[in-house]
């Protein structure tokens, strides 16, 4: 990820009011989510966020790891469904 996007992830991720952060989890890609999830390790670190704002920034990596989780047992089940599918040969 570079430099523009990890400021403007951490920016969203660790400040935007619970509806935005709410709206971003919704809008961001998986990609991004697991991005913004690593720049808030990064910084953690690094010590490069205070103590005051460390609660925020791990419940909101603990939010967007949730909404990883979801997404990938969404498409694991997308896919049993279509290996499951009539007409699959598949054993």
């Amino acid at each position: 990820m570079d430099h523009d996007r990890a400021d403007e992830s951490l920016t969203w991720a660790l400040t935007a009011d619970e509806d935005a952060f709410a709206e971003g989890l919704r809008r961001r890609s998986f990609e991004q989510l697991r991005d913004t999830v690593e720049a808030i390790a990064d910084q953690v670190t690094n010590d490069a966020i205070g103590v005051d704002e460390l609660a925020v920034a791990v419940r909101r990596a603990q939010a967007i790891l949730a909404e990883c989780q979801r997404r990938i047992e969404a498409v694991e089940v997308e896919l049993r469904q279509l290996s499951d599918a009539p007409g699959d040969e598949t054993p």
